[in-house]
């Protein structure tokens, strides 16, 4: 889903104000990146666990258990991205709203 900003820039506002927001909305972009990758990878490897629990001779019980924990461990790293980028999403917003708001 694309969402266009509009942003309010007048010539005596701190330019540091729009800079920080702009690396706040490009760093929520790229866990956005991030977190739709992992949750590919993870849908992947989910299917695979399911293959090998299916199909029990298909891996030994060592390799069924490391695909769990890996399986586990991106579960894992896919709620840390989305914390990541829920903490970006709301740094840019309310750095959106000092942007948007006139000089004082």
């Amino acid at each position: 889903m694309q969402q266009t900003t509009v942003l309010r820039v007048t010539p005596g506002q701190d330019p540091t104000i729009l800079q920080a927001y702009l690396t706040a909305h490009f760093a929520h972009e790229r866990a956005t990146g991030v977190r739709e990758l992992l949750v590919h990878a993870l849908a992947a490897g989910g299917a695979v666990v399911w293959l090998d629990a299916a199909q029990a001779s298909l891996l030994g019980a060592g390799a069924h258990r490391a695909l769990l924990v890996g399986w586990a461990l991106g579960a894992l790293m896919t709620l840390v991205s989305l914390l990541a980028e829920e903490r970006w999403r709301r740094r840019a917003a309310s750095l959106q709203l000092r942007v948007d708001s006139p000089p004082r």
